[in-house]
């Protein structure tokens, strides 16, 4: 099954039918190994993200899957924010008290029955905009509902009362709060999916959107005011472009700024510096021994970790930017696939071979599936 995001590459960067249908199927299959019978997926199989569900993670893995099945699990996810309002009044304090109440944990357990409690870092406006362009796209369903109508419509006063242009949070990568470029454009992008199903809200997310559009040109191709490229900004561009909360212009120019510094030969690194799977970090080794893969650890020297999720993610991009994308990606893409049989790892230490056991990561795959998807069709 072609799909829209599908179409829409292969309009910006048609190809010959070159990719192996097999490999595809190979993706698909590990990316259906996650889904748990609610509808939810677990992250990965690796041990330490097979009992949570991240939001951002749901709507990437919920991208390209049948309607009855999309509609299972987001209607699964706007159960966990009923319950959310019923067991901690979550929306109404946030509306009610932004500066203190708790803030609504965007990763939960498998079972969707509850919050994950440990504190990492739960504010991620990126993910609450995610979630509200994955509700948009099915919109007539699942806010023909009225229990979950309203929720809805709780979940949007409470992002737009903590003042998310102007408020620092811990982003894509769940670390230290700041003012993020990325955060503002996923969230405002999902203010405006989501704007015609509640023209009673029109008032506060046109304010919110348009307060949002200032900020994000004033960040250039800088993602926070201390860092001046980072993974996460693509999907600023990829949503934030067609839904005009950023210029083709600014796009295109934060593109090939992270194409200047953050590519790599397995990947895109997050950040510069970036400590998470950075074998020459001892802090990291430290924070996270017992992650790092066996054969890896104490076997190699390199620095950041390069995430297999850039490639795709860069190729969607330019996509929304009208361009057409350089064929390395696709190609590196395909490397990557075919030497894992398609269970994408999460990530390959710095300037080797070698993945780390977060695979599959069903973030990755499938976005692979959807950008493969689309040079086959």
């Amino acid at each position: 099954m072609t799909t829209k995001i599908a179409q829409e590459i292969q309009m910006q960067w048609p190809m010959e039918n070159n990719m192996s249908y097999n490999t595809v199927k190979e993706i698909q299959d590990a990316s259906n190994s996650l889904r748990c019978t609610n509808g939810l997926y677990s992250a990965s199989a690796g041990e330490h993200y097979v009992e949570c569900v991240w939001l951002r993670d749901l709507y990437m893995q919920t991208l390209d899957i049948e309607k009855d099945q999309y509609l299972e699990s987001w209607e699964t996810f706007l159960d966990y924010l009923v319950l959310c309002e019923k067991k901690y009044g979550k929306f109404s304090y946030l509306i009610e008290m932004p500066d203190e109440a708790e803030e609504f944990h965007i990763r939960w357990g498998v079972s969707g029955n509850d919050e994950c409690e440990r504190e990492w870092g739960h504010r991620q406006f990126d993910a609450w905009g995610m979630a509200l362009i994955a509700i948009s796209k099915e919109a007539d369903v699942l806010l023909g509902n009225d229990k979950y109508r309203h929720i809805v419509g709780l979940f949007v006063e409470a992002l737009i009362a903590q003042r998310f242009w102007e408020t620092s949070d811990c982003g894509a990568w769940e670390e230290n709060h700041e003012i993020r470029q990325s955060s503002i454009a996923c969230a405002a992008s999902g203010l405006v999916d989501i704007e015609k199903h509640y023209p009673e809200l029109a008032s506060q997310i046109n304010h919110a959107v348009n307060k949002s559009i200032t900020v994000i040109r004033e960040f250039g191709t800088n993602e926070t005011e201390h860092r001046n490229a980072d993974l996460a900004q693509l999907h600023g561009v990829w949503f934030g472009v067609p839904r005009r909360v950023m210029s083709r212009t600014q796009g295109n120019a934060i593109i090939k700024n992270i194409e200047s510094k953050l590519v790599r030969e397995n990947g895109v690194i997050r950040y510069e510096n970036d400590e998470y799977y950075n074998i020459n970090s001892r802090v990291t080794l430290y924070t996270y021994r017992g992650l790092f893969n066996a054969q890896a650890e104490g076997k190699l020297n390199g620095n950041e970790a390069e995430w297999t999720l850039g490639f795709p993610t860069l190729i969607l991009a330019y996509a929304a930017c009208g361009m057409q994308p350089p064929k390395h990606y696709l190609n590196k893409m395909k490397t990557i696939a075919g030497s894992n049989n398609g269970v994408i790892p999460e990530l390959y230490y710095s300037g080797t071979n070698i993945c780390n056991l977060n695979k599959p990561l069903g973030w990755a795959c499938n976005l692979f599936k959807i950008v493969l998807i689309g040079e086959l069709t």
